[in-house]
């Protein structure tokens, strides 16, 4: 299943509700999830253990953030990419 976030701050429920091998994209303020040494970031190194992350590259341009800023395992990805990503997906939820 695809995980579409685009808020900040995440909750640890939201993550509750993915399953092992789900993908999780990451866009508009939720880029700031994957940004090392923030309240968050230690959440998502756990969940990177059992979860695909990407993170759309443009939002976090956007947001001034580096690609040497965001926890290890993250993906950067762009628009060609994220289109591929959800037509690939069975299915689809979007956390607002």
């Amino acid at each position: 299943m695809l995980h579409i976030i685009n808020h900040f701050p995440i909750e640890a429920a939201e993550l509750d509700h993915t399953a092992f091998g789900d993908t999780i994209v990451l866009t508009d303020n939720a880029v700031y999830a994957v940004k090392q040494n923030n309240e968050i970031h230690k959440l998502f190194k756990q969940a990177l253990k059992r979860l695909n992350c990407f993170v759309l590259g443009s939002d976090m341009k956007a947001r001034g953030l580096n690609t040497d800023e965001i926890v290890n395992g993250v993906s950067i990805i762009d628009e060609i990419d994220y289109e591929d990503i959800a037509d690939e997906s069975i299915a689809v939820r979007s956390w607002n």
